[in-house]
């Protein structure tokens, strides 16, 4: 597998997500724990960014334990954080609590020697897309059957291929698509001059289809994600550049005449970064973008 798609592999899943087996999407948890621990949350919240998990598809949500503890006591564990999987999802917009089944399916047989510390890989939670599991997805939207070189994760073409009324109407509610044209200096949140046009045509598409409400997100490159979680913006003084781009764009376009109940704007930093180690300008560049996620149509 080519170097890009194995960075692709860790940042969508995370160390903690990367399925066991081919066919499976899986959260992990502590011993005897519930509650979703940092790396669950990535896994979820990875899948949730990267539009394997839709909201307007069915899950199928099972819950599993391994052997410590009663066969009682597992078969509790194991609905209970299949619970705290779809309590997550119905925060993370997921509305409709029919769509979602949660199964226990208890304790996982050891099938070998046993070890004090329980088995790992047995304490988890699979989740199941509307029939077909969120790995078979991803495998589905690799950059080899989507055609994208730069930007692997990206689900709808950039505004550098399509005019940006087009790609809305492509673009499914929950995915996003990159501003190719929204340069912004080193450091700073208020963008060059000649951005300004693409951001007139995005007006110009929102004005043509008033049900549209898009969230902006802004990324950053370039950041020790271990000291900060935003880089410096210069001009406030603040570890929030991400955060601080993505407001800018948002109140250009509330400027421009959308409502400000159509938009939202949020900053990732480095979180979602397409390549996470950068050693070209251009890599960098990659990783330096704005996108728009579509919310509602």
């Amino acid at each position: 597998m080519p170097l890009r798609n194995l960075l692709f592999v860790w940042c969508l899943l995370g160390s903690a997500g990367r399925a066991a087996a081919a066919d499976t999407l899986r959260v992990y948890f502590p011993t005897g724990a519930a509650q979703l621990s940092a790396p669950a949350l990535k896994t979820l919240d990875s899948a949730l960014y990267f539009g394997l998990l839709q909201r307007n598809t069915s899950l199928e949500i099972l819950g599993y334990a391994d052997f410590v503890g009663s066969s009682t006591f597992n078969d509790t564990l194991s609905g209970t954080r299949a619970g705290a999987v779809k309590d997550y999802l119905l925060k993370n917009g997921f509305s409709d609590d029919k769509m979602m089944r949660t199964i226990a399916k208890g304790e996982i047989p050891a099938g070998g020697p046993l070890s004090r510390d329980g088995i790992a890989a047995h304490r988890r939670v699979d989740i199941v897309v509307g029939g077909k599991t969120a790995q078979e997805l991803f495998e589905k939207h690799t950059p080899e059957t989507m055609n994208i070189a730069i930007n692997p994760h990206q689900k709808t073409l950039s505004t550098a291929s399509l005019p940006v009324s087009e790609i809305i109407r492509q673009t499914p509610v929950g995915s996003s698509f990159q501003l190719s044209q929204i340069f912004f200096p080193a450091g700073r949140h208020v963008m060059y001059e000649d951005s300004k046009p693409e951001l007139e045509d995005v007006i110009a598409a929102l004005k043509e289809q008033p049900r549209v409400k898009i969230r902006i997100e802004g990324h950053v490159c370039c950041i020790d994600t271990l000291r900060v979680k935003d880089a410096l913006d210069e001009q406030t003084h603040e570890y929030r550049l991400s955060g601080n781009r993505a407001r800018f764009v948002a109140q250009y376009l509330i400027r421009g005449g959308i409502d400000n109940k159509r938009i939202s704007h949020i900053g990732f930093g480095k979180r979602f970064a397409l390549i996470y180690y950068e050693s070209t300008p251009e890599e960098a560049a990659a990783n330096r973008r704005v996108e728009i996620r579509i919310l509602e149509k």
